[in-house]
């Protein structure tokens, strides 16, 4: 709890410092409290913060662009997003993180049926597979240079494996579940396209957009 203390005081003063919260909103507690006393430094912040998340001025410029959505009054508009929706999410952790969060909460939702992607290229490359429905063949997947791990250069690497037929085979069944999911008769109403990344990486020898894997050599 100390440590957590003076970790929170710590960033409370420096954004007093950097003059984006107002002095009075920072308690920096760097040196130990008297015996018995109890000491907070977390409440300055989370006002700091509760008032960025309600889009309130509270002396910190929002971290982010609000954009007031109005419904329609005359003739009143259907809701945006009810139970009964799908929704399809890919592209970056946003979009991981977020359709996790829509799961969570109940909704019908597919997120990023090959892993987190970064660049336009490979998500496009990612969609045009789900629509042709061709799945992944055995040449198509190659040993990591330094973990030994069998991965494809198509996914993230959280496909990848030390038996290649189990990679393969997982593969392709969140290919066919994200086929069936865009296709089926029961039509998805939202798709989340997130980018990270305006940086295309291309496989030597091969010529086709691969995903950004940090943990390949260059």
């Amino acid at each position: 709890k100390m440590l957590v203390s003076r970790y929170l005081g710590t960033i409370a003063t420096t954004l007093a410092r950097t003059r984006r919260v107002s002095p009075r909103l920072a308690i920096p507690v760097l040196s130990s409290p008297p015996p018995g006393a109890r000491v907070s430094t977390a409440a300055p912040l989370v006002r700091a913060l509760s008032g960025i998340r309600s889009g309130r001025r509270s002396g910190i410029d929002p971290f982010r662009t609000i954009i007031p959505v109005e419904p329609r009054r005359s003739p009143p508009s259907p809701p945006l997003l009810t139970y009964s929706d799908r929704m399809f999410f890919i592209g970056s952790c946003f979009s991981d993180n977020v359709g996790k969060l829509a799961s969570s909460s109940k909704f019908s939702a597919l997120r990023n049926p090959f892993g987190v992607q970064y660049n336009g290229s490979s998500i496009a490359r990612c969609l045009r597979r789900i629509a042709d429905g061709e799945p992944y063949r055995i040449d198509e997947l190659g040993r990591h240079p330094t973990t030994g791990l069998w991965h494809s250069l198509d996914h993230h690497s959280r496909y990848d494996g030390p038996e290649r037929d189990a990679v393969l085979e997982s593969i392709n069944d969140d290919l066919f579940e994200a086929r069936d999911f865009l296709t089926s008769g029961r039509r998805f109403r939202q798709a989340y396209v997130t980018l990270g990344s305006a940086y295309v990486f291309d496989a030597i020898g091969g010529g086709d957009p691969s995903p950004r894997r940090p943990d390949l050599p260059p």
